[in-house]
């Protein structure tokens, strides 16, 4: 059945074709690319993009063409005022600053300002200046997921783009012209530092920021400051202006742990990823730190090894609920992880 259940988010897409081999992958662009039809094909230069995709990734888009964009300093003031207003609660409560009327309006100034910013971030002198404005309208739209600016539930949602989606154009920027501690430090910062959306989960951030890091070096470098950040907010007592709640202290401490872990399974250090994890991951009980362990591990497709923690686990005493132990009867079973937990 043809259903809006079975469209894919991007992080989905991206996920799905890590999986498959690579006559699969020829096999879904010729696909695609035969569904397609000819005004498509010749509207979005698919040709071009097949042929050398690096090359059209940092092109700009038709519709964005500079002709048609406002200028930087317009775009970059209703930036700061938007910003302004929505932290004050202007666009929620009566006020002089924001009309009634323009008050419900707030989602088409962030989608239009979003549109905007993204080819400029593409221009070199721009790119600074346009990271820095995009993340402030990204960070103003995570606050509002933990405290309400707006009289939408969700926003992201309500300006229809994803969460995850709105990180990567950031970070995708950012990518471009900080030097790679700086970029590194930014991305996980933005990461643990921000609420999310109800659609949303800390490790599709996560994912993103790992596809970033394109060589082992930079892996290296994401675990270096990950353990550093680790061990400063655990020093911080909760309560703290820097700290937050216990809550939110282990919420980071366990986001920051989840990077480390993927830095090493990326790099195939699964020795070190499962070392790390289980010292540092903080779980009320020890059932519920395997049970997150062999979700990860799961979705790296590492049968052998989650069937030696779930072994190890039972010599231990760990008391595995139902769905483990089915788990590791279907693995001894099959010689293979089932498609989902």
């Amino acid at each position: 059945m043809k259903t809006e259940a079975n469209i894919l988010k991007l992080t989905e897409v991206r996920a799905a074709l890590k999986m498959h081999k690579k006559e699969d992958l020829e096999f879904i662009v010729a696909e695609i690319y035969k569904m397609l039809p000819k005004e498509k094909k010749i509207d979005y230069n698919i040709a071009q993009l097949i042929k050398n995709p690096a090359q059209v990734k940092d092109e700009p888009k038709k519709r964005t063409n500079s002709k048609h964009l406002r200028s930087f300093e317009e775009i970059q003031t209703e930036v700061e005022n938007f910003v302004s207003n929505a932290y004050e609660q202007n666009y929620l409560i009566p006020n002089r600053n924001v009309q009634k009327s323009d008050r419900s309006k707030w989602r088409f100034v962030v989608k239009r300002l979003y549109k905007e910013l993204i080819p400029y971030g593409r221009k070199e002198e721009y790119r600074p200046r346009a990271s820095g404005l995009l993340e402030k309208i990204y960070e103003v739209l995570c606050y509002s997921c933990g405290y309400q600016l707006f009289s939408a539930y969700d926003s992201f949602e309500s300006v229809g783009i994803e969460q995850t989606d709105f990180f990567r154009s950031v970070i995708d920027i950012y990518e471009k012209f900080l030097d790679k501690d700086a970029f590194i430090k930014k991305s996980i910062t933005l990461i643990i530092n921000n609420y999310l959306n109800r659609y949303t989960l800390y490790s599709g951030l996560i994912i993103e920021f790992i596809e970033c890091l394109n060589i082992p070096d930079l892996h290296y470098r994401a675990i270096e400051f990950a353990k550093q950040k680790w061990e400063e907010i655990k020093m911080v007592k909760a309560g703290k202006s820097d700290g937050g709640s216990q809550y939110e202290k282990t919420k980071k401490l366990n986001n920051l742990t989840e990077i480390i872990f993927r830095s090493y399974a990326e790099l195939d250090e699964f020795d070190n990823a499962i070392a790390y994890f289980t010292k540092h991951q903080i779980e009320h009980e020890q059932e519920i730190l395997l049970y997150v362990l062999i979700q990860l591990l799961m979705g790296y497709n590492k049968t052998e090894l989650v069937l030696n923690e779930l072994t190890k686990a039972e010599n231990d005493k760990i008391k595995l609920r139902e769905r483990l132990l089915k788990l590791k009867v279907f693995i001894e079973k099959n010689d293979k992880l089932p498609k989902y937990l």
